[in-house]
């Protein structure tokens, strides 16, 4: 073998050599392959013999002793500096010697090409993975490369005259180019002699020698070829460049691992922060606590719920290979897995049944099987001995034989069980098959009690849509238009006419008294989707409804009334009904919410109002002139109400102007994070949906109580009513006008306020003319002064557009139902305005 051959299997190396062929035996790979220790020891011992003999160390003592000690202090702060990345070897002849490692920061990754040109010429790299004819292929990604080893023997005569000797070994390049790194630091000691130059050496590998190693930060290996003034310093790649990849690839493997072992990190689970070696990594690259991950296995295992055996990750759930779930079961869990697993395959497969007689695993051809352990041919769709021609018994039948031979003969006891078991489970298929849809994948029965149309299979985890019977991916099945994702139910007992108060002309025509079909939603408890429900009135009842008589409409549980508007929502703190009024106007306004908060804010100040009488004057005299002012800017939208203790008291109501309307979606995210919208109406399965298009938007509405220490002292006193909009976005609004107060103090400021929730206030609410309304959520450091949306955003989104329409159309004859159903009275028919839902 050649002596890098030699080098490698001294550290348990399997490599091809370029003189042989026939490959060594495989074996793990460790740092010493990269270090080449020996070979470096060997090559340096060399050169200092060599030097000793021309007597380069012929230095006086006093020079020796000079030198000496500073090596002494170099080798300090160069073990200060490098840590654990430097060694301190064993002395060669009295002289020092030492290694440091270079490793390169890859943050993203590297790609490594392999160069298949003979000729070695490097070929410039591009995205594709397969260049010039095949020629050039992508060969790997690793997230950390070889070191690049300085090995160094101190002389005596240095630093004050020979540089020290030195190798590098980089045994993942080719000769030629780690003979230009050896040249590049000669040039470094030529232009410091007599100094310290080991740190300057390991600096330029680390910041400058990267250009000459990789291109666009990608490596490509080329052949390995040698050259005839190759520097003998050079330890480099000696065996084929195909070897050389694999190690390189064991290399990244094991320092990752190495790194994430020392990393500090957090359970996901229980959030608990501990070192790696306490952690498992997951091939998905999800990481969790060894105490979690075993827990999470033994509990699903023990349970027999399989498809929940993978990655914790909400985002992620790829399953867990075999090999994870055995570190983590131990050899009783695992078994106990394996046998699971086992019987799951087994009832996945749809030719697969059992003998009736011995119970043994068959397989079906035909309707017709043949057990291997008894020998009983039978049919499989009866199980009872097969009938080639004739027609299988329906299960009433084969029920209703065993009960009449039951009643007709004496059984033995074991054979009567038997046959009790068989009519239970015949009877229990019956009641299964009643109401229920076979899985696509494992043909398992599955029934639905309640929700929406996307199935999940219990035995082998697949979706299906429960309408058509199809395996589905996710949502997008029901939002293509192909089925609906709820169930539309018709009212059995639709509504009764009432004909005793009907003030029509009787001769009206008969097509009145037919029934007519509404159809309400109401939002699923669990995941708020929309769901459909007919209610049934006769016509004439809709003309009377028409004629302001109430139409009472059956609320759900969960319904609340908004107290200042009487609105009936679902509220966050309410579960109790009531009634279900029209919305007006003051529902936005909150006026009786903000005078009861003013109050409370001019009650606990009331004694800090110490201003001379000449002061007071001057306050009440700005205020009178402000107020005017304020009047003729605003008009309609200023709204002066009764003084309240002999304050001045005033709302002022700010409007966006949407010339084109906006579009408004709905956030399911329940972490409340703000989605980017675009053009399509679905985002991210399902969790951004599009809600409806408003010409108007409610206002928002600042509410002043103007204290008599204003403008010289105190700002007023002020909320801001927004109920559409969620309570730190509000909060922020108010936190802007008391830094609009802190830049304009003892001056009149309630223009200002308007005019910056006018001009400026928008680009906080909306996003490129969207508004995204996220899930309802309160602040910790919330603003008092902050009337925010109290109710849920699924119920906000329909009084958004009564308000909208109204404006509009000036008049329009609206209901709204207790859990959020706008119902529209149109001319013949009445129909449901509602927006999408959550995913179930």
């Amino acid at each position: 073998m050649s002596s890098e051959a030699s080098s490698s299997a001294a550290a348990g190396v399997a490599v091809r050599d370029v003189g042989d062929d026939k490959p060594l035996p495989s074996a793990e790979v460790d740092i010493t392959y990269w270090a080449a220790q020996e070979e470096a020891a060997a090559l340096l011992e060399s050169m200092a013999a060599t030097a000793r003999a021309r007597g380069e160390d012929d230095l006086s003592e006093e020079q020796l002793q000079a030198n000496n000690q500073l090596q002494e202090d170099e080798v300090i702060a160069l073990q200060a500096i490098f840590g654990d990345d430097m060694v301190i070897l064993e002395n060669k002849d009295n002289l020092r010697f030492i290694q440091i490692f270079v490793h390169y920061t890859l943050p993203d990754s590297i790609r490594v090409f392999l160069n298949l040109r003979r000729s070695g010429a490097m070929v410039g790299t591009d995205d594709s993975e397969n260049h010039n004819g095949g020629e050039l292929y992508h060969a790997c990604r690793l997230q950390h490369l070889p070191p690049v080893v300085l090995t160094c023997l101190l002389p005596r005569s240095y630093p004050s005259i020979c540089a020290p000797y030195f190798t590098i070994s980089a045994k993942w390049l080719d000769e030629p180019k780690v003979s230009y790194l050896c040249a590049a630091l000669d040039e470094v000691w030529t232009e410091l002699p007599g100094q310290e130059v080991i740190y300057r050496w390991v600096d330029w590998l680390n910041s400058s020698s990267w250009s000459s190693i990789a291109l666009n930060d990608e490596i490509v290996l080329d052949p390995d070829k040698t050259s005839k003034i190759g520097d003998e310093r050079a330890i480099a790649r000696r065996i084929l460049v195909e070897s050389t990849i694999p190690l390189m690839q064991s290399y990244s493997e094991k320092r990752s691992h190495k790194i994430f072992l020392e990393s500090l990190l957090v359970c996901g689970i229980c959030l608990s922060e501990d070192v790696g070696k306490n952690f498992i990594k997951l091939p998905c690259h999800h990481s969790f606590c060894l105490k979690c991950m075993e827990s999470h296995c033994k509990i699903h295992v023990k349970e027999g719920n399989l498809t929940q055996l993978a990655c914790p990750d909400t985002n992620c759930r790829n399953p867990l290979p075999p090999s994870v779930l055995k570190s983590l079961l131990r050899d009783d869990g695992y078994a106990q897995w394996e046998s699971f697993a086992l019987q799951k395959l087994l009832d996945a497969m749809p030719d697969l049944v059992y003998c009736p007689r011995c119970s043994a695993a068959c397989l079906e051809v035909d309707n017709d099987a043949q057990c291997p352990g008894c020998f009983f041919t039978f049919c499989t769709l009866c199980k009872r001995r097969r009938h080639v021609g004739d027609t299988c018994i329906t299960p009433e039948e084969k029920i209703r034989i065993l009960k009449e031979r039951q009643k007709l003969y004496s059984i033995p006891e074991e054979q009567l069980l038997k046959e009790q078991r068989e009519i239970d489970e015949l009877i229990n298929i019956q009641e299964a098959l009643r109401d229920s849809k076979q899985c696509p994948r494992c043909k398992m029965a599955i029934s639905k009690i309640e929700g929406c149309n996307k199935m999940t299979c219990g035995n082998c985890g697949r979706f299906f849509c429960y309408r058509c019977n199809k395996a589905i991916g996710g949502y997008d099945h029901f939002w293509n238009g192909n089925c609906d994702m709820f169930e539309r139910e018709q009212d059995e007992n639709p509504q009764q006419q009432d004909d005793e108060n009907f003030d029509g002309d009787p001769d009206e025509d008969a097509e009145l008294l037919e029934p007519e079909w509404v159809l309400l939603t109401y939002p699923c408890p669990n995941c708020g989707r929309r769901n459909e429900k007919r209610l049934a009135i006769s016509k004439h009842q809709s003309k009377r409804s028409e004629q302001s008589i109430p139409w009472e409409i059956p609320m759900s549980s969960e319904a609340s009334s908004s107290s200042s508007a009487a609105v009936a929502v679902r509220d966050l703190g309410d579960d109790n009904p009531s009634a279900s009024p029209e919305v007006d106007t003051t529902y936005w306004t909150a006026q009786e919410e903000a005078a009861a908060l003013l109050e409370s804010m001019a009650a606990r100040v009331r004694g800090e109002e110490e201003l001379s009488e000449e002061q007071l004057q001057a306050n009440e005299q700005l205020q009178e002139d402000e107020v005017i002012a304020l009047e003729a800017i605003f008009g309609g939208d200023m709204v002066i109400l009764e003084n309240k203790d002999s304050l001045r008291f005033i709302q002022i109501f700010v409007h966006y102007s949407l010339p084109d309307g906006i579009r408004v979606f709905l956030n399911l995210r329940r972490s409340g994070a703000l989605v980017g919208t675009g053009d399509n109406e679905n985002h991210n399965g399902g969790e951004v949906c599009y809600a409806c298009r408003l010409q108007h938007l409610p206002p928002v509405v600042l509410t002043c109580l103007l204290p008599r220490s204003y403008p010289s002292t105190c700002a007023p006193y002020f909320t801001i009513s927004a109920k559409w909009l969620d309570e730190p976005k509000v909060s922020y609004l108010c936190a802007a006008l008391d830094e609009i107060w802190t830049e304009l103090p003892g001056q009149e400021v309630i223009y200002r306020w308007v005019d910056w929730l006018n001009s400026s206030s928008w680009s906080f609410i909306a996003l490129n003319d969207e508004i995204v309304l996220s899930p309802d959520r309160t602040s910790k450091f919330g603003d008092e002064r902050a009337i925010a949306r109290r109710i849920l955003v699924e119920s906000t989104i329909p009084l958004m557009q009564i308000y909208s329409e109204e404006i509009s159309q000036g008049t329009s004859e609206v209901a709204f139902h207790a859990s959020g159903t706008i119902v529209e009275r149109t001319e013949g028919i009445r129909r449901v305005d509602e927006y999408p839902g959550s995913a179930s």
